[in-house]
């Protein structure tokens, strides 16, 4: 995460699923070293299933029940990590559009 040398403080904000292996300390330490300077960091998940057509059979239906139980674990580990940095993390459907997730974030910024 690069944000300059500016001692303004800024939001960052990270798209990202938190899926696949990779090693929470880096991404803890880039976030303490944002939030010790004052940045705001919000972390915005998508909801897979949302992104994903209706389900045709009862197979793809009960995978999908599995992956949304992975999912959901994820998003916990990631909030309960990164909650203890001072980073938000949003998760947030399709149904909600681009538009919805930005108030969201801007309502944080002005909260923060």
């Amino acid at each position: 995460v690069a944000v300059g040398t500016t001692r303004t403080p800024r939001s960052v904000i990270v798209l990202t699923d938190f899926d696949g292996p990779f090693d929470m300390a880096p991404l803890l330490q880039a976030a303490k070293l944002l939030r010790a300077r004052q940045h705001s960091l919000t972390f915005v998940a998508p909801n897979a299933d949302s992104l994903m057509p209706a389900p045709s059979s009862d197979l793809e239906t009960n995978l999908r029940r599995v992956y949304a139980m992975q999912e959901r674990r994820r998003l916990q580990e990631a909030r309960t990590a990164l909650g203890n940095v001072g980073a938000v993390v949003l998760h947030y459907s399709l149904r909600d559009g681009a538009a919805s997730v930005l108030r969201r974030v801007g309502a944080l910024r002005r909260v923060a």
